[in-house]
């Protein structure tokens, strides 16, 4: 990513993963914690201050994965971050 833009008036950074449960969980599953570590990486570096993740309420393996990643719960489906 190019450096020389500023983000730092940006103050939500969505993240979007849409990963496949059943039989590929497992196999996604570690790959949504490094784009989810990617993306927290990225957000700080362009000096973005928040990250929201909206989670369906029933996808508890989702909400402990960004939990576990540093999120916590801010509405029955939304998580945030503060960066």
């Amino acid at each position: 990513m190019d450096s020389n833009h500023d983000f730092s008036h940006f103050t939500i950074a969505v993240i979007g993963l849409g990963l496949m449960g059943g039989s590929f969980a497992k196999r996604f599953k570690a790959i949504g914690r490094r784009v989810i570590g990617e993306i927290q990486k990225l957000a700080r570096e362009q000096h973005i201050p928040k990250l929201h993740a909206e989670i369906y309420s029933f996808n508890a393996q989702s909400q402990r994965m960004f939990e576990r990643a540093g999120f916590h719960k801010a509405g029955d489906e939304l998580y945030e971050m503060e960066l």
